[in-house]
Protein backbone atom coordinates (compact mmCIF):
# COMPACT_ATOMS: atom_id res chain seq x y z
CA UNK A 1 0.00 0.00 0.00
CA UNK A 2 3.17 2.59 0.84
CA UNK A 3 4.29 2.30 -2.82
CA UNK A 4 0.14 2.80 -4.37
CA UNK A 5 0.34 6.14 -2.06
CA UNK A 6 3.94 7.07 -3.18
CA UNK A 7 3.61 6.29 -7.08
CA UNK A 8 0.19 8.73 -6.26
CA UNK A 9 2.10 11.38 -4.23
CA UNK A 10 4.71 11.36 -7.39
CA UNK A 11 1.99 11.53 -9.75
CA UNK A 12 0.29 14.32 -8.19
CA UNK A 13 3.58 16.36 -8.05
CA UNK A 14 4.13 16.10 -11.81
CA UNK A 15 0.40 17.19 -12.40
CA UNK A 16 1.02 20.08 -9.69
CA UNK A 17 4.10 20.81 -11.41
CA UNK A 18 2.92 21.02 -15.25
CA UNK A 19 -0.17 22.74 -13.69
CA UNK A 20 2.11 25.33 -12.46
CA UNK A 21 3.94 25.97 -15.73
CA UNK A 22 1.34 26.29 -17.97
CA UNK A 23 -1.17 28.53 -15.89
CA UNK A 24 2.25 30.98 -15.39
CA UNK A 25 3.49 30.76 -18.54
CA UNK A 26 0.06 30.65 -20.86
CA UNK A 27 -2.03 32.93 -18.18
CA UNK A 28 -3.28 35.15 -21.37
CA UNK A 29 -4.58 32.51 -22.94
CA UNK A 30 -6.64 30.30 -20.32
CA UNK A 31 -7.77 33.55 -19.30
CA UNK A 32 -9.61 34.57 -22.87
CA UNK A 33 -11.94 31.36 -21.98
CA UNK A 34 -12.21 31.96 -18.12
CA UNK A 35 -12.74 35.77 -18.53
CA UNK A 36 -16.21 35.39 -20.48
CA UNK A 37 -17.56 32.39 -17.44
CA UNK A 38 -15.82 35.03 -14.65
CA UNK A 39 -17.57 38.32 -15.94
CA UNK A 40 -20.86 36.77 -16.48
CA UNK A 41 -20.94 35.62 -12.84
CA UNK A 42 -19.65 39.16 -11.53
CA UNK A 43 -22.06 41.21 -13.48
CA UNK A 44 -25.26 39.12 -13.03
CA UNK A 45 -24.71 37.23 -9.39
CA UNK A 46 -25.63 38.46 -5.74
CA UNK A 47 -22.38 37.84 -3.65
CA UNK A 48 -23.53 38.66 -0.49
CA UNK A 49 -24.93 35.33 0.74
CA UNK A 50 -21.74 33.51 -0.83
CA UNK A 51 -19.17 35.45 1.40
CA UNK A 52 -21.02 33.83 4.38
CA UNK A 53 -19.10 30.77 3.07
CA UNK A 54 -15.90 32.60 3.49
CA UNK A 55 -15.15 31.07 7.13
CA UNK A 56 -15.13 27.55 5.86
CA UNK A 57 -12.20 28.21 3.86
CA UNK A 58 -10.39 29.93 6.73
CA UNK A 59 -7.64 29.21 9.00
CA UNK A 60 -9.38 30.60 11.93
CA UNK A 61 -11.62 27.43 11.38
CA UNK A 62 -9.31 24.95 10.01
CA UNK A 63 -6.55 25.27 12.87
CA UNK A 64 -8.92 24.71 15.74
CA UNK A 65 -10.51 21.40 14.10
CA UNK A 66 -7.07 20.11 12.93
CA UNK A 67 -5.92 21.05 16.45
CA UNK A 68 -8.57 18.94 18.11
CA UNK A 69 -8.27 16.08 15.83
CA UNK A 70 -4.28 16.17 16.29
CA UNK A 71 -4.60 15.76 20.07
CA UNK A 72 -6.65 12.96 20.01
CA UNK A 73 -4.70 11.23 17.57
CA UNK A 74 -1.94 11.68 19.81
CA UNK A 75 -3.62 10.51 22.95
CA UNK A 76 -3.26 6.95 21.02
CA UNK A 77 -0.02 7.52 18.96
CA UNK A 78 2.51 10.71 19.11
CA UNK A 79 3.44 10.29 15.48
CA UNK A 80 0.12 10.01 13.61
CA UNK A 81 -0.93 13.02 15.85
CA UNK A 82 2.13 14.72 15.06
CA UNK A 83 1.26 14.05 11.16
CA UNK A 84 -1.94 15.54 11.28
CA UNK A 85 -0.52 18.59 12.30
CA UNK A 86 2.39 19.31 10.10
CA UNK A 87 -0.23 17.78 7.21
CA UNK A 88 -2.24 21.34 7.35
CA UNK A 89 1.70 23.18 7.93
CA UNK A 90 3.16 21.11 4.80
CA UNK A 91 0.13 22.07 2.94
CA UNK A 92 -0.38 25.51 4.18
CA UNK A 93 3.27 26.47 3.38
CA UNK A 94 3.48 24.96 -0.01
CA UNK A 95 0.50 26.48 -1.47
CA UNK A 96 1.97 29.82 -0.86
CA UNK A 97 5.64 28.83 -2.45
CA UNK A 98 3.31 27.82 -5.42
CA UNK A 99 1.23 30.94 -5.32
CA UNK A 100 4.10 33.28 -4.98
CA UNK A 101 6.26 31.22 -8.02
CA UNK A 102 3.48 31.54 -10.18
CA UNK A 103 2.32 34.56 -9.29
CA UNK A 104 -1.35 34.93 -11.45
CA UNK A 105 -3.43 37.61 -10.39
CA UNK A 106 -6.96 37.58 -9.51
CA UNK A 107 -9.81 38.65 -11.84
CA UNK A 108 -10.61 41.50 -9.68
CA UNK A 109 -8.39 44.30 -7.63
CA UNK A 110 -9.08 44.03 -3.88
CA UNK A 111 -8.09 45.98 -1.54
CA UNK A 112 -6.05 44.60 1.32
CA UNK A 113 -6.59 41.23 0.13
CA UNK A 114 -3.62 39.26 -1.33
CA UNK A 115 -3.68 39.75 -5.04
CA UNK A 116 -2.57 36.42 -6.28
CA UNK A 117 -4.95 33.20 -6.88
CA UNK A 118 -2.95 30.36 -8.15
CA UNK A 119 -3.78 27.89 -5.91
CA UNK A 120 -7.02 29.61 -4.23
CA UNK A 121 -5.76 29.67 -0.37
CA UNK A 122 -9.77 29.42 1.00
CA UNK A 123 -10.27 26.36 -1.47
CA UNK A 124 -7.24 24.73 -0.16
CA UNK A 125 -7.63 25.43 3.48
CA UNK A 126 -11.20 24.05 2.92
CA UNK A 127 -10.09 20.73 1.17
CA UNK A 128 -7.34 20.54 3.84
CA UNK A 129 -9.49 20.54 7.34
CA UNK A 130 -12.13 18.23 5.18
CA UNK A 131 -9.63 15.76 4.11
CA UNK A 132 -7.81 15.49 7.53
CA UNK A 133 -11.35 15.17 9.17
CA UNK A 134 -11.63 12.49 6.56
CA UNK A 135 -8.68 10.53 7.36
CA UNK A 136 -9.22 11.03 11.13
CA UNK A 137 -12.60 8.93 11.12
CA UNK A 138 -10.96 6.49 8.76
CA UNK A 139 -7.83 6.33 11.36
CA UNK A 140 -10.03 5.61 14.46
CA UNK A 141 -12.29 2.99 12.36
CA UNK A 142 -15.45 4.63 12.24
CA UNK A 143 -17.87 2.44 10.48
CA UNK A 144 -18.39 2.51 6.45
CA UNK A 145 -21.40 4.08 6.26
CA UNK A 146 -19.93 7.13 8.36
CA UNK A 147 -17.03 7.63 6.59
CA UNK A 148 -19.16 7.69 3.29
CA UNK A 149 -21.42 10.53 4.49
CA UNK A 150 -18.19 12.60 5.96
CA UNK A 151 -16.27 12.03 2.48
CA UNK A 152 -19.56 13.16 0.44
CA UNK A 153 -20.36 16.25 2.77
CA UNK A 154 -16.70 17.21 2.31
CA UNK A 155 -16.70 17.26 -1.16
CA UNK A 156 -20.39 19.36 -1.05
CA UNK A 157 -18.65 21.60 1.11
CA UNK A 158 -15.62 22.23 -0.86
CA UNK A 159 -17.28 23.16 -3.95
CA UNK A 160 -19.35 25.92 -2.12
CA UNK A 161 -16.06 27.24 -0.84
CA UNK A 162 -14.83 27.21 -4.49
CA UNK A 163 -18.05 28.41 -6.20
CA UNK A 164 -17.78 31.61 -3.92
CA UNK A 165 -14.34 32.43 -4.41
CA UNK A 166 -14.99 32.31 -8.07
CA UNK A 167 -18.24 34.32 -7.93
CA UNK A 168 -16.69 36.88 -5.45
CA UNK A 169 -13.99 37.59 -7.94
CA UNK A 170 -11.04 35.85 -5.81
CA UNK A 171 -10.12 33.48 -8.17
CA UNK A 172 -9.94 32.02 -11.89
CA UNK A 173 -12.37 28.87 -12.19
CA UNK A 174 -8.92 27.04 -13.07
CA UNK A 175 -7.01 28.31 -9.34
CA UNK A 176 -8.83 25.08 -7.95
CA UNK A 177 -7.28 22.96 -9.61
CA UNK A 178 -4.12 24.26 -8.25
CA UNK A 179 -5.53 23.96 -4.63
CA UNK A 180 -6.78 21.04 -5.14
CA UNK A 181 -3.45 19.25 -6.17
CA UNK A 182 -1.57 21.04 -3.45
CA UNK A 183 -3.78 20.06 -0.88
CA UNK A 184 -3.61 16.22 -2.66
CA UNK A 185 0.23 16.14 -1.82
CA UNK A 186 -0.35 17.30 1.57
CA UNK A 187 -3.48 15.03 2.38
CA UNK A 188 -0.96 11.85 0.79
CA UNK A 189 1.60 12.78 2.79
CA UNK A 190 -0.29 12.35 6.17
CA UNK A 191 -2.12 9.36 5.03
CA UNK A 192 1.59 7.75 4.33
CA UNK A 193 2.47 7.94 7.82
CA UNK A 194 -0.89 7.34 9.35
CA UNK A 195 -1.71 4.47 7.57
CA UNK A 196 1.68 3.21 8.61
CA UNK A 197 0.32 4.09 12.23
CA UNK A 198 -2.61 1.25 13.28
CA UNK A 199 -4.15 2.42 17.01
CA UNK A 200 -4.03 -0.51 19.30
CA UNK A 201 -7.74 -0.76 19.13
CA UNK A 202 -8.14 -1.78 15.37
CA UNK A 203 -6.65 -3.96 13.27
CA UNK A 204 -4.91 -3.24 10.49
CA UNK A 205 -7.77 -3.67 8.12
CA UNK A 206 -9.45 -1.10 10.36
CA UNK A 207 -11.81 -3.31 12.34
CA UNK A 208 -12.02 -3.24 16.06
CA UNK A 209 -10.42 -6.18 17.82
CA UNK A 210 -11.32 -8.90 19.25
CA UNK A 211 -10.86 -9.97 23.23
CA UNK A 212 -8.66 -12.18 24.19
CA UNK A 213 -9.70 -15.22 25.55
CA UNK A 214 -8.39 -15.42 29.00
Amino acid sequence: MRNTWTRTWLSVLVLLAGASFVVRSQHGRIIEAEDLVVDWVLEDSDVSGWSRLDMIGSLGLIIPVVVVIAVAMFFFDRAAGIAVALTLFFGAVLGWLVRDIVGRPRPTTIDDVDTTSFPNMPTLYAILGVGIVALAVWWFGAPRLVWQIVVEASVVLVLLVAISQVVQGYAWPSDMVGSTLVAGLALISGAIVIESRTPSFRTTDGRDREPVAQ
